[in-house]
């Protein structure tokens, strides 16, 4: 009697364990979907109201960062990095090289941390 009473105990605890990580992935489900929807619309609202800066940040930047944690950075790699986003960040802002404007200053201007203190 006891040895049917404890196999029951332990299929009911199976039971709760399987449906409490059914829920939770299902609620993660829900907060990617949520996360990638509030996420694309706000690059429709910034792309709608021209505001260039705001898309490189939610969209092009994230991208660029994926998987940052796990990099061995060189100074060589930071430098690319760092041309990269500046290179977006002339042609949003139209910069043209001739205007002779450092990268420092059109991220200054751009209002946008530096890659290399993001890695």
């Amino acid at each position: 009697m006891e040895g049917s009473r404890s196999e029951r105990l332990k299929q009911r605890r199976r039971e709760e364990y399987n449906a409490k990580g059914k829920e939770v992935k299902r609620s993660a489900w829900e907060d990617k979907r949520n996360w990638i929807e509030n996420r694309a619309a706000a690059a429709e609202n910034a792309a709608e109201n021209g505001r260039n800066k705001e898309l490189f940040k939610s969209l092009a930047r994230p991208v660029l960062l994926y998987g940052c944690d796990t990099w061995k950075i060189t100074k060589a790699d930071d430098e690319k990095l760092n041309s990269f986003q500046c290179q977006c960040l002339r042609r949003i802002l139209r910069i043209r090289w001739q205007q002779g404007i450092t990268n420092k200053r059109v991220v200054e201007m751009a209002e946008i941390s530096d890659v290399s203190c993001e890695v």
